[in-house]
């Protein structure tokens, strides 16, 4: 899944992203504004990352496991430990 260690850092702007993460290689980069969904496995471990951007572009994080993996959505996720 995804590492435990990740470190976030959010653009105010899209134009940002690519500076942002040559400069931060081991980072996770997303843009403010943007709908973040985690991706889950059966055991409720993540193992990636869906964006949606406000003009409906999807995105997943690149580079992760999606196959088998999937987001619960209008479900209470009190029993997920993450």
């Amino acid at each position: 899944g995804l590492s435990k260690d990740s470190i976030i850092k959010i653009c105010q702007e899209r134009q940002e992203v690519k500076t942002v993460r040559e400069q931060h290689p081991e980072s996770l980069v997303f843009v403010a504004g943007d709908l973040l969904l985690p991706i889950y496995d059966v055991n409720g471990d993540i193992w990636s990352a869906q964006t949606i951007q406000p003009n409906g572009t999807k995105l997943f994080v690149a580079g992760s496991q999606k196959e088998g993996h999937f987001h619960v959505v209008g479900c209470n996720s009190e029993g997920l430990s993450v």
